[in-house]
């Protein structure tokens, strides 16, 4: 279970802004505690993203620019987005 946070601000994520909304993820979860995904169009700090890898968090960054969804801490960045827009994808011929 994942509990979704938004963060449009001009200001990076820093470690206690991502430790409360983990916190709100914990309290999300009725039964189970949820996992949170954090997603920013600003970037996080290096403490931060850290903290959120410990929290096994996964903490995200829109580029406005281009609409790319970019990880931004080890744990998202493994989450293994697909790297080029899905109507670009060639389909295997049957």
């Amino acid at each position: 279970m994942f509990h979704i946070e938004w963060h449009n601000r001009a200001k990076n994520l820093s470690t206690s802004e991502v430790q409360r909304l983990n916190g709100l993820a914990a309290a999300a979860g009725e039964y189970v505690p949820k996992r949170l995904i954090a997603v920013t169009t600003a970037g996080i700090s290096r403490p931060a993203a850290d903290f959120a890898d410990t929290a096994k968090a996964f903490v995200f960054c829109v580029d406005r620019t281009s609409g790319r969804l970019m990880g931004l801490n080890s744990r998202a960045r493994e989450a293994r987005l697909p790297d080029t827009h899905p109507a670009g994808q060639d389909l295997e011929p049957w």
